[in-house]
């Protein structure tokens, strides 16, 4: 889906393959993935501005959203029961945003390079060895992670901290909410 000129209020489905979204400013729109167990939905994000946007996982599969570019405002992106991933290229821009991972052993990556400016909050969800990887300390300083349990870990440029440490009070270069 490419937009030549600002769009809002669109519904689009992402099924199992890759959707590309890009172009102009996309706003109050929704994304919904609809994977089928042992499938996995692909949602790229080049947009220059995708604000006020949700794209969500409401099928059995997982997943899979990479905003590569563009600038990431006041969005969020709600994974589902499966193992879903999330990754910021070095080319984005994240304001304010918030990615609620859910069940399964999800991951999510922020690139060096990533600015991230606002309260932007990473809610881990219930269970799951969920794997957050920072290439930059800079960029894990401003963000906010939630829902950490003992089987999750953390990277953070060349270093590593389990969940079970970080719930006991280890020093981290993040925010714990």
């Amino acid at each position: 889906i490419e937009t030549t000129t600002s769009v809002s209020s669109l519904e689009i489905t992402a099924k199992a393959g890759t959707t590309d979204i890009s172009g102009a400013k996309l706003s109050k729109s929704e994304v919904a993935a609809t994977p089928a167990k042992g499938e996995t939905a692909t949602v790229v994000v080049e947009s220059k501005v995708f604000k006020g946007n949700t794209i969500t996982n409401e099928g059995a599969g997982s997943l899979s959203v990479d905003v590569a570019a563009g600038s990431f405002k006041k969005s969020g992106i709600e994974g589902g029961k499966a193992a879903d991933s999330v990754s910021f290229g070095a080319s984005a821009s994240i304001k304010s945003a918030t990615v609620e991972l859910g069940k399964g052993n999800d991951s999510i990556t922020f690139a060096k390079g990533v600015k991230v400016k606002g309260n932007t909050t990473l809610d881990l969800g219930k269970g799951g060895k969920d794997v957050v990887t920072f290439e930059s300390a800079d960029v894990a300083k401003k963000v906010t992670i939630t829902n950490i349990t003992s089987k999750d870990k953390f990277i953070v440029g060349d270093d590593t901290y389990k969940g079970k440490a970080v719930n006991n009070g280890a020093d981290v270069p993040f925010k714990v909410g």
